[in-house]
């Protein structure tokens, strides 16, 4: 998954002192000393925000010194020694600059200012105050999902398509306290042909459980002008605003192609060993920040010795005091066909064959179909030697997987299992798929 388009990289140096103006202000609380700094401004020449006004309240007369640091501990990126100045209100501007004048990065920075008094005795505010340098208006546009498009393509958009009404899920990143800011899409030639306001738009990050879904901020385009279909070609969609600190710019645009094709629904039926389509649990497809905090389940899942490419779970009563659960429990993912990306799993059913582990008895498991919303229960089958789910719309993983920075192509992920002290053999999963494809692929 979403990153900051702004880097921040330390700049070493001294500053000079700025304007100071002097306005003593009977009020001051004794033993106080008081700092305030914008939360940002953009050192940029354009005439808006260009320097950081820092005032401060001195309790008593004494010597003023000024440090800028980047991070903490920090490095010193500017100083000014404002020398000896009176009780009360004062003013002190950074122009974001450093060493010889070099502009810093941007970034955050901590504005620390110390009164040292007639005594010798240092006085600091009670915090340090932060103010963030930021010369560019951040921002751009992704897909909710891509689908596992290959890296460099542009997402494919079928207006003309009747089964459904086809459309993306356009994610927008605006920078926090954004004046204004609209995501644009425009044709080949230039031309706009959808503006819309983002500027409240925030969903700067989202969590693997958010992938594919769409947000309140999200600007679904279906490639449609008036109701009907726009030429196919390439289009390409970004944002354009302007910032709280009076940064305007367009960020990079994202790549998208307007089919003249229309999408038809296929199906496709796949029989996978239990062993082939088994995944590691608190691997890629794990969402939970503490996987295998859980406790363990009793039982165990080994390789079965009567099915070929088979598993055998073998569940089993947990021992006095011991923190686990009497049940044998495996995950499993199925990649669906390349052309089933195009919008990923519309449906899927699973259906399993097997046996129980010994002859003449009657244990049984059960096989779940994880759902894309975890609002809704898995959808359950139990059987001893066979059974099979009924079809469930958009199962877990049907518009692909994004975990740990990588993507994994849309499929179905189910599991299977047996509690208590059952012990079943499975041998096979069937895993049926409807999706949308393009004619001829």
């Amino acid at each position: 998954m979403v990153r900051r388009l702004v880097q921040a990289v330390v700049a070493l140096g001294l500053l000079a002192p700025a304007l100071v103006a002097v306005a003593p202000t009977a009020n001051a609380t004794p033993g106080d000393l008081t700092v305030h700094v914008p939360r940002a401004f953009s050192p940029n020449g354009d005439g808006r925000k260009d320097e950081a006004k820092v005032t401060y309240d001195l309790p008593e007369t004494g010597t003023v010194k000024v440090v800028v640091m980047q991070g903490i501990p920090g490095e010193t990126v500017a100083v000014a020694k404002l020398g000896r100045q009176g009780r009360g209100s004062h003013e002190w501007r950074w122009d974001g600059r450093g060493k010889g004048g070099a502009k810093v990065a941007d970034g955050s920075y901590y504005v620390n200012v110390t009164l040292t008094t007639a005594d010798g005795t240092t006085v600091k505010p009670y915090r340090r105050p932060r103010t963030r340098v930021d010369t560019v208006f951040s921002g751009g546009v992704w897909p909710r999902t891509d689908w596992s498009l290959r890296e460099g393509k542009a997402l494919p958009v079928y207006p003309r398509t009747s089964v459904v009404r086809d459309a993306v899920s356009l994610r927008p990143l605006v920078q926090e306290k954004a004046r204004w800011a609209d995501l644009v899409i425009k044709d080949a030639r230039g031309r706009t042909v959808l503006s819309q306001d983002v500027t409240d738009a925030r969903d700067a990050t989202y969590t693997n459980a958010d992938y594919g879904k769409e947000h309140p901020d999200d600007v679904v385009w279906t490639a449609r002008l008036h109701g009907k279909p726009l030429p196919a070609g390439r289009y390409r969609a970004f944002i354009r605003g302007r910032d709280s600190v009076g940064n305007t710019n367009r960020t990079p645009a994202y790549p998208l192609w307007v089919s003249r094709e229309a999408l038809e629904w296929r199906e496709a039926t796949r029989v996978v060993t239990a062993s082939e389509s088994r995944t590691p649990v608190c691997g890629f497809l794990s969402t939970a920040n503490g996987c295998g905090e859980e406790p363990q389940p009793c039982g165990q899942v080994v390789p079965s010795t009567l099915l070929t490419g088979g598993l055998s779970y073998r569940s089993a009563q947990c021992a006095p005091g011991a923190n686990g659960r009497s049940e044998a429990w495996s995950l499993h993912y199925l990649p669906v066909p390349e052309t089933a990306g195009v919008r990923g799993v519309g449906s899927a059913k699973v259906a399993f064959a097997g046996r129980p582990t010994a002859d003449g008895d009657t244990d049984q498991g059960t096989l779940s179909v994880w759902r894309e919303d975890f609002s809704l229960p898995d959808v359950d089958v139990t059987g001893s030697t066979a059974a099979e789910t009924p079809w469930v719309d958009c199962p877990r993983g049907c518009r692909g997987i994004d975990a740990y920075d990588e993507s994994y192509d849309p499929g179905v992920i189910w599991s299977f299992m047996t509690t208590g002290t059952d012990s079943v053999d499975i041998g096979t999963f069937t895993v049926t798929v409807r999706y949308l494809a393009v004619p001829g692929s």
